[in-house]
């Protein structure tokens, strides 16, 4: 098996919730399955981190090239599964996740539309799961607009990707008794939980 570890909170240099949650999750996984071929990348140490899709480099697709579009397609369809981590910002996920969806969701080589009917076809249909690890300053339910955690989760399964893992939230980071604790002693709580969806991942 292939597992692509995909980490994309831009808390990183002040420590992030839910890498840590994918850094715990990968370690119970590795317990179990020490034969798989891990990759971990930090979406936020490449191109793609700072470049945005405009008016300006959409159409002369300038943005695939200078994102590596190709390069994260390419570990997309060589991988069998699929760990992704971001946080919260702003009531969604990310600039860094959305610049990398923006750059892996391209019309022919991860999604095809069927004219005939109006259907659209996802072309990662190698992914056998994905298991989506997020993290949010409140508590569920604070912000009823915004639900990042479901969004990543539709996306994949868009792209052909299936989504059987159940999603991990970490919420209420910013409040008590959370905010009250070190960030490694909050995650460390969720511990069991976490060992149990790398258990069945």
């Amino acid at each position: 098996m292939n597992i692509l570890v995909l980490k994309s909170s831009v808390n990183e240099k002040k420590g992030s919730y839910s890498s840590h949650l994918a850094d715990l999750f990968i370690e119970f996984y590795q317990k179990i399955h020490s034969e798989d071929q891990i990759e971990v990348y930090d979406l936020n140490q490449f191109p793609l981190a700072n470049i945005n899709l405009t008016a300006e480099n959409f159409n002369d697709a300038s943005f695939y090239q200078k994102a590596e579009s190709d390069f994260w397609i390419k570990k997309l369809k060589q991988a069998n599964k699929i760990v992704f981590s971001t946080s919260m910002t702003n009531f969604n996920y990310s600039a860094t996740t959305k610049n990398f969806f923006d750059a892996i969701t391209v019309p022919n080589k991860t999604f095809l539309f069927d004219k005939s009917n109006g259907n659209y076809v996802g072309l990662l249909k190698n992914i056998q799961n994905v298991q989506i690890l997020t993290a949010q300053g409140a508590p569920i339910g604070w912000y009823p607009f915004g639900n990042h955690s479901a969004l990543i989760k539709q996306i994949f399964e868009f792209l052909g990707a299936k989504v059987k893992a159940e999603i991990f939230v970490l919420a209420g980071t910013k409040v008590s008794p959370a905010s009250q604790k070190p960030l490694i002693d909050f995650v460390n709580e969720h511990q069991n939980q976490l060992k149990i969806l790398a258990e069945n991942f």
